[in-house]
């Protein structure tokens, strides 16, 4: 991941982030002890938080650094069985058995795309 990308993706996850907390960039500026500016800033890319501030904007936001910076997920393994009990449950709706390593595939799939926060 060249550095442009993840800028790009930092900038998209403080925004996404401070909407999914129901923060406006007021909000999430009082409670950074920053102003709506700075923040309307790290989120078009126009400046970046230090490093001291991306660790308290990460707290604030209640999500991992990863996550924030580099879009990881963190993909427990409950969340895999629930993977499991839903492609169990919505195959036997259709019908039809899913084998295994069909299973298998699709979990993967659904784990990659889990993890680069594309879901």
């Amino acid at each position: 991941m060249t550095e442009e990308q993840r800028k790009m993706i930092f900038d998209r996850n403080v925004k996404f982030y401070r909407e999914k907390a129901g923060l406006t960039q007021k909000e999430l500026g009082l409670k950074m002890g920053k102003s709506e500016s700075a923040i309307s800033k790290w989120e078009s890319g126009i400046n970046s938080p230090k490093l001291e501030e991306i660790e308290q904007l990460a707290k604030v936001l209640d999500v991992e650094m990863d996550t924030l910076v580099y879009g990881k997920i963190k993909v427990s393994q409950d969340k895999l069985l629930e993977i499991d009990d839903v492609l169990d449950r919505n195959v036997a709706w259709q019908g039809n058995k899913l084998s295994e390593g069909a299973k298998k595939v699709v979990k993967d799939q659904l784990q990659s795309l889990l993890e680069n926060g594309m879901l």
